[in-house]
Order: structure tokens, then C-alpha cells, then sequence
């Protein structure tokens, strides 16, 4: 290997070479730096990955006109509703309440015939059979009372006139009464009636001869 001879005088040529060890220093630090960064950029694979899942996301996104078209219809939807509402309560009276709540047309029209109807005799008795009693005609609600021999004694089903014909309801109890007691039924005797009676004295004073001609005097 040939020998040189510089001719610089030695601070000169240590500076030179300081400056050459810095200069590689950061050459070597630019290379790790673009090494790194370069790990850490996308592949093409990654890139065209990304950018297909980005275009599907933005294909399902709604176009500003089906926005518009959405809002239009949940605007014309919430007005129609609103229309319906007012419409209803336009219906329901003012002192309706959870406590003082409407009856519909039916019930009222039950509860009138309830009211109303009226208890249909075989001059003052019970029927003495269903085929007699069909004979009879009545008013809507009027009810009706059969004689039914059954084991045990003489029974009473109750029949109501509905819809133009007697249908049967119920057995009354299922109790036996004695004629006594069904005339009693049928009396019309109240609780205020009998007390009435209740109160009337057992016996009477007759009254005498002297008393009636003192009383014509």
C-alpha cells in the first residue's frame, strides 16, 4: 500500500476526519430512519384492501336524495298521525278520566234494556212449559220464568227474549220453591212493605154500642 504525505497540518486533518465520522453518523441515521418508515408504510395489498372496503361502506350510505325522500315520508307520516290524534280526542268528552270512563253504544243499550225489561207471566204463574212459553211474544230483555220437573222437586229456569226469540239463561239457584214462596216472588213484596206489616198492631178493641151512638150524636 503506497504511503501518502499530507500536507495539512494536523488539527486540519483530525477536523477533516471528525467531520467524515459525522457526516457517516448521520448517513447511517437517515438510512435506519427510511428502513423504519418504510416498515411501517401500507403494502399495495393493504392499500387496495382498504380502498375497496371504503367504496363498499360509501355504496350503502344513502344518496342525499333518498335522505330527502326518508324525511319527506316520516314528515308526511308524523302529520297524517298528528290529524288522527286530534280527530280522536275531538271525540272523547272532557270529563272523561281513568275514573269516569266511556261506554261504548252496546253497553248502553244493555244497560238501558236491563233497565227497562220486564218480567212476562202466565197470568201471574211461571210457564208451564218452553213450548208455551215460545208462543208469547215480548219486548227485547223482557225474561220469563218455566216450571221444570226434575228428581228432587219442581225447579225455575229463567228465559229472556233476545233477538226475537226466548233463550234460556239460568236455573234460579237451582232451589226448590214451595208455591207460597213463589207467590211471595212474584207479590212484589219489599223490605219497606213488610216492615209496614211488621208494625201493625196483632188485635183491634171493638168498639161498643154507646161509643158508635156517642160518635152518630
Amino acid at each position: 500500500m503506497a504511503d501518502y504525505q499530507l500536507n495539512q497540518p494536523g488539527p486540519t486533518i483530525q477536523q477533516a476526519i471528525d467531520i467524515a465520522l459525522q457526516t457517516q453518523s448521520l448517513l447511517s441515521q437517515e438510512a435506519t430512519a427510511r428502513i423504519n418508515g418504510d416498515n411501517q408504510r401500507a403494502t399495495i395489498a393493504q392499500l387496495e384492501a382498504e380502498t375497496a372496503r371504503a367504496q363498499a361502506a360509501e355504496a350503502q350510505c344513502a344518496t342525499t336524495a333518498q335522505v330527502t325522500a326518508e324525511t319527506n315520508r316520516a314528515t308526511g307520516a308524523e302529520g297524517s298521525l298528528q290529524t288522527l290524534i286530534e280527530a280522536i280526542r275531538a271525540l272523547i268528552p272532557i270529563a272523561a278520566t281513568n275514573a269516569n270512563q266511556l261506554a261504548d253504544k252496546n253497553f248502553v243499550n244493555s244497560s238501558i234494556q236491563s233497565n227497562t225489561t220486564s218480567l212476562i207471566t202466565n197470568n201471574g204463574n211461571p210457564f208451564g212449559s218452553v213450548s208455551q212459553l215460545r208462543q208469547v211474544t215480548a219486548n227485547e230483555g223482557d225474561y220469563a220464568y218455566v216450571t221444570v220437573a226434575a228428581a228432587g222437586g219442581t225447579y225455575y229456569d229463567r228465559y229472556k227474549y233476545t233477538d226475537g226469540r226466548w233463550a234460556l239463561e239460568y236455573r234460579v239457584n237451582s232451589t226448590v220453591f214451595t208455591a207460597n214462596q213463589w207467590a211471595a216472588i212474584n207479590s212484589g213484596i219489599t223490605a219497606a212493605l213488610t216492615q209496614k206489616v211488621v208494625t201493625l198492631p196483632d188485635a183491634f178493641t171493638a168498639i161498643t154500642t154507646e161509643e158508635i151512638n156517642t160518635i152518630c150524636v
